[in-house]
């Protein structure tokens, strides 16, 4: 009995479930416009927040799916950030008044 299975059955099935996740994320798979990028406003406004107050914000992106998201406060966002270049703790300082300033533009926002 071999331990690995056959190459042939692997790559179906990989193949299949490929195409279904593909499926389940169907329009908001790499899709622009309000309609499917739905809290971008409040991201801008945090990102804005965060270079007012000196903060290193490198960039921000949109999860691939609405199921993958950032969750604070009981609401849901499907928006990330990355604060940097920074090193050690002044990182920390950087990342921690960012996601004040991202708390406070969610409450803003409401």
């Amino acid at each position: 009995m071999p331990i690995l299975p056959h190459i042939e059955t692997t790559v179906v099935i990989l193949i299949n479930l490929y195409i279904y996740i593909l499926k389940l994320q169907g329009l908001y798979y790499c899709g622009a416009g309000a309609d499917k990028s739905f809290g971008r406003d409040i991201l801008d406004a945090h990102y804005k927040a965060c270079l007012y107050a000196g903060i290193n914000i490198s960039g921000t992106n949109e999860e691939v799916m609405p199921g993958q998201i950032y969750h604070i406060s009981n609401n849901y966002l499907h928006w990330e950030f990355q604060v940097g270049p920074s090193v050690g703790i002044e990182a920390r300082d950087h990342i921690w008044c960012a996601r004040y300033r991202f708390f406070r533009s969610r409450l803003l926002r409401g």
